[in-house]
């Protein structure tokens, strides 16, 4: 089973988190075929982040997150992609584990 994972850092204590539409959306999309999660890391201090995900804080700090991280590889960066895109992204890293072609940044790279 797939496990599909986005890191946030919320900036208060109310309301919804930024990502929680996408997080419903791959729920609903990916339900059977994927283990769906998220994690404010503002709120929870022992989230299971991966090394990738580390390496990027190391080279862009705070400007990392949200992340979307599909079986321990980052696959989007510095913005929550649109479900399209989160969809190519998670179809992408089964075809290309090495976390290759389809990856977002906040720059909106390919």
């Amino acid at each position: 089973m797939k496990a599909i994972q986005i890191f946030e850092q919320s900036a208060g204590c109310c309301g919804p988190s930024q990502s929680a539409s996408l997080l419903s959306f791959l729920e609903r999309k990916f339900r059977g075929v994927a283990e769906v999660k998220a994690y404010d890391l503002a709120h929870v201090a022992n989230a299971p982040v991966p090394p990738t995900l580390l390496a990027v804080f190391v080279e862009k700090g705070e400007a990392a997150l949200p992340a979307l991280v599909v079986d321990q590889v980052v696959v989007c960066s510095g913005k929550l992609p649109t479900f399209l895109e989160a969809v190519a992204l998670v179809n992408g890293v089964a075809a290309a584990p090495s976390g290759g072609p389809g990856k977002l940044s906040a720059q909106g790279g390919a």
